[in-house]
């Protein structure tokens, strides 16, 4: 599996975030959101109640189901995953969540606050790097 971009992919950038927004570059078109799923080729918004059940909370964290939703199901799959913890932590993210995520197919995974989960992400995508990431701009 290829690490790198397409050279017609366009993996979004992200321009400026802040407390409860991110800014996010794909091409011409600029969103803000509060929360983001950045796949290598496109930005949308991290609704944490997409689902019919009680939706995502800070405990129990990021689900199994939120993974295959918003990252497996892209295709093909990215090379790297970062989920954010948020700006103070304190978004749960179980350990369990990398081993799962390398168990289908993803190479390597990262779980940082969000400051560091945005540079990380932007330098990899600055590398050619397939990346996908859940980010989280509260708490």
């Amino acid at each position: 599996m290829s690490t790198s971009l397409p050279s017609e992919s366009h993996q979004p950038s992200i321009e400026a975030d802040g407390w409860g927004k991110i800014t996010i570059r794909q091409g011409n078109t600029i969103q803000v959101l509060r929360d983001a799923v950045l796949l290598p080729d496109t930005a949308l918004l991290w609704d944490w109640k997409w689902s019919e059940d009680e939706g995502m909370d800070h405990r129990p964290g990021i689900r199994e189901k939120d993974l295959d939703h918003y990252i497996l199901s892209s295709t093909p799959l990215p090379h790297t995953v970062i989920l954010s913890t948020g700006r103070l932590g304190v978004l749960n993210v179980e350990a369990v969540r990398k081993d799962y995520l390398i168990s289908k197919g993803i190479k390597e995974v990262y779980i940082l606050r969000t400051g560091k989960a945005i540079e990380t992400y932007t330098l990899l995508c600055s590398q050619g790097v397939r990346v996908a990431a859940l980010i989280h701009t509260t708490c």
